[in-house]
């Protein structure tokens, strides 16, 4: 083979052997870039959002809508630009405290701007370690009042959301918007009569008065007023209350029987002062009651002869206690001696002595 024959042959073959690297460094690079981007779309990422994202709001009044991040990866920075249209909304305030934010410390305290047809909402904050991972995690409050009927959208204009990996790794992956839906002002309520007014009123202080009934009365507890009063008392004050009722309880009874034998002793006087109208009330009678009537006298001569047998018995008893007492016992003796007094009358008057033939 003459020499210029191999030169051909080497340099056919060179060529064959560059277009298979190139393809095989051409196929590597695709396959690099497509393992790339399916890492990139399968990586955890964080986002931020407003909540609510949608709404209708009235002229004249104030709406709140929150800064929110979600994560899937713990984070520890998040950083943000909001822009809103300074035609139809104005902020009125910045919330950063007493909501809850997963921000602790401000970089950049969030403040806000209405100058200009677009106005803005800054903020950049840091999470403390572990930072923060989850859903609808609060960064900021923003306050809004309508100043126009029409539609608003809210953007965030920059934003940023940093991992907590050591390196401080952008993971903000997309950004959330909102579109709120403006509306007139709502219509003034009618002002009422004058009727009106004084029944509203009347019902108000009826409700007033009411309110005022159910605070005076008792809290309910375990059980009524008497007995909680009764529980909170010390033993020894629990005793001595015992013991007064006792002791009044003892005078009410002593009351109760000496009014007794006094009006037994009314009854039987009165009935004997009225035997001489009784007799002619009987001899007046038929003789068909005459028999009666003088079994009834002779009863009531019994009776007469009863009553002063015990009169006379309940006088020499007190007469005795009268004589003990002079003695200067002590109280309990003079008490003891007159219930047993008392006690020996009483059986004595439902007792009938003389049928027994007991004397006086």
């Amino acid at each position: 083979m003459d020499k210029s024959k191999k030169e051909k042959i080497s340099k056919t073959h060179l060529k064959n052997i560059s277009g298979r690297a190139i393809f095989k460094i051409g196929f590597a690079s695709a396959l690099a870039g497509l393992l790339f981007f399916a890492a990139a779309a399968f990586a955890e990422a964080a986002s931020l959002r407003f909540v609510p994202q949608t709404g209708t709001f009235y002229k004249d009044e104030n709406f709140t809508v929150n800064v929110t991040v979600d994560a899937d990866v713990p984070i520890n920075a998040a950083q943000g630009l909001v822009t809103f249209p300074t035609e139809y909304l104005e902020v009125i305030s910045v919330q950063r405290n007493n909501i809850n934010s997963i921000i602790d410390l401000w970089v950049q305290k969030p403040s806000f701007s209405n100058a200009g047809e677009v106005g803005n909402v800054s903020f950049e904050g840091v999470a403390l370690n572990p930072g923060f991972i989850g859903e609808a995690g609060v960064v900021t409050q923003i306050t809004f009042q309508v100043k126009k009927a029409g539609t608003a959208d809210l953007y965030f204009a920059e934003f940023s959301i940093l991992a907590n990996d050591g390196v401080g790794t952008n993971v903000a992956t997309a950004n959330g918007s909102a579109r709120f839906t403006l509306s007139p002002a709502r219509p003034l309520p009618k002002p009422k009569s004058a009727e009106q007014g004084s029944l509203d009123l009347i019902a108000e202080k009826i409700g007033s008065f009411e309110n005022a009934l159910e605070n005076l009365r008792p809290a309910k507890t375990g059980g009524n007023g008497a007995s909680a009063f009764w529980d909170v008392l010390p033993g020894f004050l629990k005793i001595g209350i015992l013991i007064l009722v006792g002791v009044a309880t003892l005078l009410l009874i002593f009351i109760i029987i000496s009014l007794g034998v006094i009006t037994l002793i009314w009854i039987w006087s009165r009935a004997w002062r009225r035997k001489a109208d009784f007799s002619r009330w009987v001899r007046s009678a038929g003789q068909g009651t005459l028999n009666f009537g003088k079994k009834t006298l002779v009863f009531m001569k019994l009776a007469e002869k009863e009553v002063a047998g015990d009169l006379k018995y309940a006088a020499k008893e007190l007469n005795r206690d009268v004589r003990v007492a002079k003695e200067d016992p002590s109280f309990a003796v003079i008490l003891k001696n007159y219930w047993a007094s008392i006690w020996k009358v009483i059986k004595r008057f439902l007792t009938y002595n003389n049928r027994a033939g007991k004397g006086d």
